[in-house]
């Protein structure tokens, strides 16, 4: 794994998944809104001084492209750095602002969709929102800066809409209370794409923990011994089929389960309906449905184990229509 490097506070003079979607215009937004005059920091100025592993553990874990982790808290004075407007908010819906400046004397290319929401649960941090991204290149030029609005909510998402990144207005669902961090990574122009710097900023969300219940997709459920057959409303797609999701409790996984905490499992369907009625004495969970994807349900069959609520559930799909 790369050896990931953080940036300690500095003086003010040291200091993918859905494929390419093409924007409408190469506006403003794309290229960074201007600003004033950038500084005469150079990159080399600050990034010199750089030692240590990020102490956080940021970003979770399958961001090893990453070399460098900027925290806003820490680096109040860089000359470059992701500002939030609050360090806290109170659910059930709380608002945010976040502004990347580029003061140094080279440009930036990030993507500006391809922000991330993570969130820290016992000394980890877990990537929860977006599942899906656009990825167009884009640019922060010297003396620009980019912002985001992010709406934090309590409220249900829906999987089937809320998956999609935006790179302005950007409104996640399904929070709970705390310890979260707003992120953007990218390079600099003399900088390697496979060594990138992620800008991020921490903050609280006060409030109640988010609860993983039968989603509005449900349409019953009954349970015969160890088994839960759940009927749901799945895909209305022209070239949607019928197909089963089939959740497995695993006493001993084969290979290490990949944890997921509840504000990452309430936007994966049909895993939250599946998840959502496990239950004491239940080993397997059905959920019948109809899927537009392929392989159905998006599940395949080397998918590894998911651990869940301190149990491992392995998941499969039967599929009539499977070649």
């Amino acid at each position: 794994m790369r050896r990931r490097r953080f940036l300690r506070a500095l003086p003010a003079t040291a200091a993918l998944a859905a494929g390419c979607l093409a924007r409408d215009s190469p506006d403003d937004a794309e290229n960074g809104t201007n600003g004033t005059d950038a500084t005469e920091t150079t990159v080399d100025d600050w990034t010199e001084n750089i030692e240590g592993r990020d102490p956080d553990g940021f970003p979770p874990r399958g961001s090893d492209h990453v070399d460098t982790v900027v925290w806003y808290r820490e680096n109040r004075d860089a000359p470059i750095a992701l500002e939030p407007s609050a360090a806290e908010g109170d659910l059930p819906v709380a608002e945010f602002a976040f502004a990347l400046r580029n003061d140094t004397d080279q440009t930036f290319s990030t993507n500006f969709y391809d922000w991330s929401l993570s969130k820290r649960v016992d000394g980890e941090w877990f990537r929860v929102a977006p599942r899906m991204v656009p990825e167009p290149l884009m640019s922060l030029a010297p003396g620009e800066d980019h912002r985001w609005t992010l709406a934090a909510s309590s409220e249900r998402p829906d999987p089937k809409t809320d998956s999609v990144a935006d790179e302005g207005d950007v409104s996640v669902r399904g929070l709970g209370a705390g310890t979260y961090a707003f992120a953007v990574d990218g390079w600099f122009e003399d900088g390697d794409h496979e060594q990138q710097v992620v800008f991020a900023a921490r903050f609280e969300l006060a409030g109640d923990p988010v609860a993983l219940t039968p989603s509005a997709a449900v349409r019953e459920a009954a349970r015969d011994g160890d088994v839960v057959t759940v009927q749901a409303d799945g895909s209305d797609h022209e070239d949607a089929r019928e197909a089963t999701y089939v959740l497995e409790r695993v006493e001993d996984p084969a290979e290490e389960p990949r944890e997921l905490i509840t504000e990452q499992a309430i936007r994966r369907w049909p895993l939250c309906d599946a998840l959502a009625h496990v239950e004491a004495g239940v080993r397997t969970v059905r959920v019948e449905s109809t899927t537009g994807t392929v392989p159905a349900f998006g599940v395949h069959d080397d998918a590894p184990p998911i651990r869940y609520g301190g149990d491992a559930f392995r998941a499969s799909v039967e599929d009539p229509n499977r070649e």
